[in-house]
């Protein structure tokens, strides 16, 4: 019954932990994006090279979020393999009226809209500084708008491909664990 207790204050820890990253995720977008934009009332220009981490740190966090999922939900299937106090939520958890909503559907799009977002913010960023070159001036943080921009775009692009594979492992994952 210990070891039991134990697994659920697992669930409980990791849960917590993406709640935090979730949280350090915010915050991390907006610093990479101060920094590349420039702080408003600063003397120096942005460094708009910066914003193309953006798509990789996003994909990042992600990526530990997921590890955060599959850790919980094979907790999960541990328990839905024991007969215990918590059996019949299980059963009724790895129901096929519960699965059929397909609930982790909508968990899985609200944790990585906000990094296609970002993405998608940065390829825009990149594509108008293709379409109105005179949007940047050079500078020594910018010397090659052009450059620039498809920095950006490239990063926006890996960024976006990157969050999608990790999210259809994910996806392959926890249908694999609930079949356990």
């Amino acid at each position: 019954m210990a070891g039991e207790e134990k697994l659920r204050d697992e669930i409980i820890a990791f849960e917590a932990a993406r709640q935090q990253l979730t949280h350090w995720k915010i915050v991390g977008l907006g610093a990479l994006a101060a920094i590349g934009m420039g702080v408003e009332g600063s003397s120096k220009q942005g460094m708009l090279p910066i914003l193309s981490l953006i798509p990789l740190f996003t994909a990042y966090c992600d990526l530990i979020n997921s590890e955060y999922e599959i850790r919980i939900a094979l907790i999960a299937a541990f328990f839905r393999k024991r007969v215990g106090p918590y059996d019949e939520y299980e059963l009724f958890y790895q129901s096929d009226k519960v699965q059929a909503t397909e609930w982790w559907k909508v968990v899985r799009a609200v944790n990585i809209m906000p990094s296609i977002f970002a993405c998608l913010l940065v390829y825009i960023l990149g594509l108008c500084i293709i379409l109105f070159p005179n949007i940047i001036a050079p500078s020594p943080a910018n010397p090659d708008p052009l450059f620039t921009a498809i920095v950006l775009m490239g990063s926006a692009v890996t960024g976006a491909v990157l969050t999608s594979y990790i999210d259809s492992r994910l996806k392959a994952m926890h249908e694999a664990i609930l079949h356990i």
